[in-house]
């Protein structure tokens, strides 16, 4: 396994991170991180016990291959993807960490940020693992806020399959025309909007919004 792992150090913004290739990707995955790592001490608590551990860190400038390849491959939205956004989350499985997949949290204005990117990888889907990513992410959101007295919305667009999901965490679906949705995600909408029609036309792209922290 040794002869088959390519590895190379860099500064994140907490610590040191190692990178791998493995032998069953043809592209460079983050795959691991050395026990004096940048994950934070926090945990994530998804449904599922064997990963009742995760833990998570800050993208950098070293990760956006990885995010890049990993939302190429799935078909995801590749713009704006400025790692300083993202958060990686991460298991300890025994020495190192094991990578399981990332989100994006990106300020839109003092009042709104927008939720997007959610990814989990293959083969560590259906153990709720993306669940724990945004309940952790809405929840670091909230820790942010408290003593100051603000309101944020947290916001995100998606298709109308996916809406049922996104309530469990309290998205709500809002209009398009509403005043207080900021003029990026605005156009977003309109640009998936278009695009949907072309490759899905029995779908349609929502807003949704999260108000944080919840009365």
């Amino acid at each position: 396994m040794k002869t088959m792992m390519m590895q190379r150090r860099g500064c994140s913004c907490f610590g040191w991170i190692t990178w791998e290739t493995l032998p069953c990707h043809k592209m460079k995955r983050l795959t691991s991180c050395n026990m004096n790592s940048s994950y934070k001490e926090s945990v994530v608590y998804s449904t599922k016990d064997r990963w009742k551990d995760i833990r998570y860190r800050q993208g950098n400038w070293q990760d956006w291959w990885v995010i890049f390849s990993a939302l190429w491959s799935e078909k995801m939205n590749i713009m704006g993807a400025f790692t300083p956004h993202y958060f990686l989350f991460a298991y300890q499985p025994k020495d190192h960490f094991q990578i399981l997949g990332f989100a994006q949290m990106k300020p839109l204005n003092k009042c709104a940020r927008k939720l997007a990117s959610v990814y989990v990888y293959t083969e560590y889907r259906s153990n709720g693992i993306g669940s724990a990513i945004i309940n952790e992410l809405l929840e670091r959101e909230k820790t942010s806020l408290v003593g100051f007295n603000v309101v944020v919305g947290i916001y995100l667009t998606c298709l109308s399959r996916a809406e049922s999901f996104y309530n469990k965490f309290g998205f709500m679906k809002i209009p398009a025309d509403d005043s207080s949705i900021p003029w990026s995600m605005k156009l977003e909408y309109y640009l998936g909007c278009a695009v949907i029609k072309l490759i899905e036309p029995n779908e349609q792209v929502l807003i949704m919004r999260c108000l944080c922290p919840k009365d």
